[in-house]
């Protein structure tokens, strides 16, 4: 059997189709579609002081090792430029939400999320945020970003989200 090269080109796409419908995904799988999956505009047309512009040039998410709520460099630049944003922008209140991943008992990754939330409160008003503009929740590992037996995924759900109210 002879082909040319867009008979050759057609039987290696049915091939690749065929191959891939047999594949079962491992891939990770969004928990819930709740504000911290909430897609925003792209970027485009962001209004300065907008709550997307919070969320497209600053970003919301501060995570945190494993066990730990502990702020590293990268987390306290996040906060550095969180709290200079909220200076800009008075009227806005926040609330500050510590999530865990789920290994430890529901109790500990409880308490862990909310001394996380108390960590970047405490590194927000260290910054001139009013603390009486802040309010913290911890809610364990009850909210995961990503559900799966795996380290990335458990890493995405250590962290704080800072929501603008």
């Amino acid at each position: 059997m002879r082909f040319g090269i867009s008979g050759l080109a057609a039987v290696a796409a049915v091939v690749g189709t065929l191959g891939l419908a047999g594949c079962q995904s491992s891939a990770p799988t969004m928990a819930s579609a709740d504000v911290t999956n909430a897609p925003v505009g792209a970027g485009v047309n962001v209004s300065p002081g907008s709550r997307e512009d919070f969320i497209v040039h600053i970003g919301r998410r501060v995570f945190f090792g494993e066990g730990s709520a502990d702020l590293d460099g990268t987390d306290l630049e996040t906060v550095t430029l969180q709290a200079a944003w909220l200076a800009r922008y008075t009227s806005y209140k926040v609330r500050v939400q510590g999530h865990a991943d789920d290994r430890g008992s529901a109790q500990f990754n409880k308490d862990l999320s909310m001394r996380r939330a108390e960590a970047v409160k405490a590194a927000l008003a260290s910054r001139g945020v009013d603390p009486s503009r802040i309010t913290t929740q911890g809610v364990g590992n009850t909210r995961p970003q990503l559900r799966c037996q795996d380290i990335s995924c458990w890493a995405q759900n250590r962290r704080v989200l800072v929501q603008l109210m």
